[in-house]
Formats: C-alpha cells, sequence, structure tokens
C-alpha cells in the first residue's frame, strides 16, 4: 500500500513538474494582470504615434508654407518615425522593462516565485522573453502605424525621402528595434541588481538621458579651449561609449562629426553594457535573499 502511495506521488510531482513553458505562461499572467502594464503599454503606443503624425504635420506644413526650398531633402521618413518613438515611448518601454522584476520585489511575490521555481534563472530568463514580447507589441505596432500615417500625410512630399525598402531605411527601422529591446533589457538587468523601482528607474533615466547631456556639456566646455590635450580628447571620446549614444548610431542616417563607431559598432557596445547588466543582475538575484 505505502509502495503504490509512493508511486503514485511520484507520478503526480512528475506531472505538476514547473517546466520552462508553464513557467512563461506564470510570469505572462503576472506581468499582464497588473493595470501599470496595460497603461504604459497603451501610453506608449498612442505617444509615439501622437509625435510621429505631429512630426509629419508640421513638416507639411512648412513645405506647403514656403519656408523650406522645395526639392532639398530633409532626411527619411524612417528617420522622422523613429526618432519619434524614440522620446517618451523609450522612456516608457524602460519603465516598464523595470517593473517586470522590481513590482515582484516591493510586493514580496519575488519570494513565491523563487520557492515554486528553486532555479532562480530559469524565472529571470522567462521574464526576459516577457521583456522582449513587450518591445515587439510596443514598438512593431508603432513603428507600422506611425510609418504608414505619416506616409499618408507626406505622400507627395518633396522634402522627404518616402522609401521604404532602401538599405538605410532598413538599416533605420530594424536598428532602432534593436536597440530599444537592448535597451530594455539592460534595463531589467539594472532592476534585478538594484532591487527598487524607483532606484532603478533614477538610475536608467541618469544612464541613459542626464549623463548623455553632461557628457556633451563637458565635450563643449573642453573644445571651446582650443587645442586638446590627450586626456581632453580620451574624455570627450568616452561620450561615444554611453548606451544611448552608441546603441544610437544605428538610427543616423549619416554618422555625426567625431562618432568613433559605425552604426552596428555602436549597437555591439550597447550590447555589451546590456550584458553587463544582465550578468550582475542574475548573479545578485542568484547569491541574495529575496
Amino acid at each position: 500500500m505505502s509502495a503504490n502511495l509512493d508511486q503514485k506521488t511520484i507520478v503526480t510531482a512528475r506531472r505538476n513538474k514547473l517546466t520552462f513553458p508553464r513557467l512563461l505562461r506564470s510570469e505572462w499572467i503576472k506581468v499582464f494582470s497588473l493595470r501599470s502594464t496595460w497603461w504604459l503599454l497603451a501610453l506608449a503606443i498612442v505617444f509615439n504615434l501622437a509625435i510621429a503624425l505631429g512630426t509629419a504635420a508640421g513638416l507639411r506644413y512648412i513645405e506647403f508654407s514656403g519656408e523650406f526650398p522645395p526639392g532639398l531633402p530633409v532626411g527619411s521618413l524612417s528617420a522622422n518615425v523613429v526618432e519619434s518613438c524614440g522620446l517618451v515611448g523609450q522612456l516608457l518601454f524602460i519603465i516598464l522593462a523595470i517593473l517586470v522584476i522590481t513590482n515582484e520585489y516591493s510586493s514580496g511575490q519575488i519570494r513565491s516565485s523563487f520557492i515554486a521555481a528553486p532555479r532562480r534563472r530559469r524565472v529571470l530568463i522567462a521574464k526576459i522573453f516577457i521583456v522582449l514580447f513587450l518591445c515587439l507589441v510596443i514598438f512593431v505596432i508603432s513603428l507600422g502605424a506611425a510609418w504608414a500615417g505619416s506616409y499618408l500625410i507626406l505622400a507627395d512630399s518633396t522634402i522627404i525621402d518616402l522609401s521604404l525598402t532602401s538599405a538605410v531605411s532598413l538599416r533605420i527601422l530594424g536598428g532602432f528595434l534593436a536597440e530599444i529591446a537592448l535597451l530594455g533589457l539592460l534595463s531589467f538587468g539594472l532592476g534585478c541588481f538594484i532591487r527598487s523601482s524607483a532606484g532603478s528607474i533614477a538610475t536608467a533615466v541618469g544612464l541613459f538621458m542626464i549623463l548623455p547631456v553632461v557628457a556633451a556639456l563637458i565635450r563643449l566646455t573642453l573644445t571651446r579651449a582650443g587645442e586638446l590635450a590627450t586626456w581632453q580628447q580620451w574624455i570627450i571620446n568616452l561620450e561615444w561609449f554611453l548606451p544611448t549614444n552608441a546603441g544610437g548610431l544605428v538610427k543616423q542616417e549619416v554618422l555625426p562629426e567625431g562618432a568613433l563607431f559605425g552604426p552596428w559598432e555602436g549597437l555591439a557596445i550597447l550590447g555589451a553594457w546590456t550584458l553587463f547588466a544582465l550578468i550582475l543582475g542574475f548573479i545578485r538575484v542568484a547569491h541574495r535573499d529575496a
């Protein structure tokens, strides 16, 4: 009798084993059961569309008003759409990627997650899949709708390159999606390491938005002094190693003057930042109490 019970227990345990698909489904339920997820998704898409269509309308007005010489190109439609979607939408996605992990720490639910799945790295990998899915939802929808809407507004424009299939346009659109995905994973890594929503968001904003501005001010200050010493040139060059400066090169039609890398090299540097943040986050989660 006892042997039969033990055998039934083993069979039941095997059936109820928390496989990775089940773990991924549980993470999906946790993320999409939060109102903040739906709000941030909706706001990111709405802001992306509003800014992109508003920019297209502004360009149309400038062309019709005669304030811009006809036939003189001001860039491609893809570059304008990407820049529009990289403003507020990027910030909201970064916040969302951080909340995927820090919400559980703030509520204490992370303890239940790690009890159900003691192999903590599997939990984090499942969350990474969720972050990548959120990126696709926000920016594939945004880019597609924004590009189509902007094209309708600027259909017969002579100052915008409306090509979608050119090598530059494809590089800008595809590179932007890769950049956003890497920034989201970098932010997720910061959330794993810091564990606090406020602290992680503040760190991400400082690293992605404030530090590049500070670096630009330092560069302007140093270049005004005339000829640069070697150490001053090194400080200026460090600006290109910042995550958003390096990763942002992939969405530029023409590389800025003084850029140290090409588009894909810059994206690789952003990838190195992301990998470093994820390694630190995984180590902290694996070796520290929840």
